[in-house]
């Protein structure tokens, strides 16, 4: 072959692992030695594949590489997984994968009917919203498989997910449940200083949870005569500035504090975690090195919530829930909502807007006969 690269029509060649082409008898492709693929962390890698997996190792590496958070990193890996067992399962080669095939699997993840191989009707359909994450992996994977010459068309090229429509079913608060939650954690104890700062900040901001675990002490400063966070590699890979109102400010000055009385140490760089763990006898772990984990955060929100008597739904993504919804009754325009929630498209934030359901303002109250 003198080592070119692959013409892109070139026809996959079949193997006994029927999802992918052999690396030994198939033309070389190589992947472009100016974007090398990011690998997968090991915690997240599907089981050791033979030689014939090393082009699915690399189309799995290029869906994960770039601007995604390590969560959806996980959860692009698992899904792809799903989907490589499916092909196994069904005994198809990538190459013969078709447009029809790939609708039934999509009806499949609804709950809609089996898939060949002995894979059975799913007895919970996924949710709108991961049906189309889903389709968007199976998508982007058959698209670099035909770029990389492994696959003479690309089945997947127009195949669409599920229209995400109506509410979001995630559980907000009112505001007086809102007002109740910060309320009831007691502040004379270093952990009570810390969750009041962590769920004032989700809560009047609409952070995510993975920018509040990103979020550096050297990320609130000030501009414009006001308080600020700057958040690094959002959601999309994009950097965003988020106005922090005084109280969150006042809070977040208390947690700092506090920390740095407890033995916390703050470097010179603006690296050290803006929240870090606390250890039971009510000082910081690793000098106030160690930033908190996801399940931390979820401990925080949960816990607090329970303790405040506040039903046993709420979860982190409940507080930027309550922070669109509030805005928006509040009178704020929905362009400002979408901009402060850091929403690509305005119909994300209005999903989040419980006011259509609302029976104290609904449409027959406007109608005189």
């Amino acid at each position: 072959m003198g080592g070119g690269p692959t013409p892109r029509k070139e026809p996959s060649v079949a193997v006994a692992n029927p999802c992918f082409v052999n690396a030994a008898t198939a033309a070389p492709s190589p992947v472009p030695s100016e974007a090398p693929a990011t690998p997968v962390p090991a915690l997240w890698q599907p089981a050791p594949l033979p030689a014939a997996g090393d082009d699915a190792e690399r189309l799995a590496d290029a869906l994960s590489a770039g601007q995604l958070s390590p969560r959806t990193r996980r959860a692009y890996a698992s899904d792809l997984a799903e989907f490589r067992s499916i092909l196994r399962a069904a005994d198809l080669a990538l190459g013969d994968v078709t447009r029809d095939f790939l609708l039934a699997y999509r009806r499949w993840l609804n709950g809609s009917g089996s898939l060949p191989g002995g894979v059975e009707q799913k007895e919970k359909p996924c949710a709108p919203a991961t049906i189309s994450r889903k389709i968007s992996v199976v998508r982007q994977f058959f698209a670099e498989a035909h770029d990389r010459g492994l696959i003479a068309t690309n089945p997947a090229a127009r195949l669409r997910g599920m229209q995400t429509i109506g509410e979001s079913k995630t559980l907000g608060l009112s505001r007086r449940q809102a007002h109740d939650l910060l309320a009831t954690i007691p502040e004379h104890s270093l952990l009570g200083i810390r969750d009041r700062a962590v769920l004032a900040l989700m809560l009047r901001t609409g952070l995510r949870r993975m920018d509040v675990l990103g979020a550096t002490c050297g990320a609130v400063r000030e501009t414009q005569g006001h308080h600020v966070l700057h958040i690094a590699r959002s959601k999309g890979d994009k950097d965003r500035v988020v106005k922090l109102p005084p109280d969150v400010w006042r809070s977040l000055e208390t947690w700092r504090s506090a920390a740095q009385n407890a033995g916390r140490i703050e470097r010179d760089d603006g690296g050290t975690p803006l929240f870090c763990a606390v250890l039971k006898n009510n000082t910081v772990a690793a000098k106030g090195q160690r930033p908190l984990s996801e399940k931390a955060i979820w401990k925080i929100v949960t816990g607090r919530a329970k303790a405040a008597g506040i039903g046993e739904n709420i979860t982190p993504h409940s507080t930027r829930h309550t922070f669109i919804t509030l805005a928006l009754d509040g009178g704020a325009p929905l362009h400002k909502v979408q901009a402060a929630a850091g929403h690509a498209d305005p119909r994300t934030t209005e999903r989040y807007w419980r006011t259509q359901q609302n029976l104290d303002d609904n449409a027959v109250d406007y109608v005189r006969i």
